[in-house]
């Protein structure tokens, strides 16, 4: 395998960095004083960091929308984690659930 010059590293680097920075995904408490997004724009977020990032398997677009939840939101994460049936992977339910349960707090 060749090895890379230093404007390729470069490159790659700032690809990278462009990565990270542009699918960063703010946390969502489920409480409107604390939430600087609606439960709707978060799901558009992480829909556009999956496009940007390239993550193209539910799981992975559920495990990074389950790491930004924190306070009421992530309670309604442990619960829908044990509702029997329910698949924490299946990216289009998680979605439906979670807006079913916060998205109609914002309007």
């Amino acid at each position: 395998m060749a090895a890379l010059d230093e404007a390729q590293v470069r490159n790659l680097l700032t690809q990278h960095d462009w990565v990270r920075r542009t699918t960063d995904i703010p946390l969502f408490f489920g409480d409107t004083a604390k939430d600087g997004i609606s439960a709707t724009q978060l799901i558009k977020r992480i829909e556009r960091a999956a496009r940007v990032a390239n993550w193209n398997d539910d799981q992975t677009k559920c495990d990074q929308f389950f790491l930004s939840l924190r306070g009421e939101a992530d309670k309604w994460a442990k619960g829908v984690e044990e509702k029997p049936g329910f698949d924490v992977n299946n990216w289009n339910d998680v979605k439906k659930s979670f807006l079913d349960a916060f998205a109609s707090k914002y309007t």
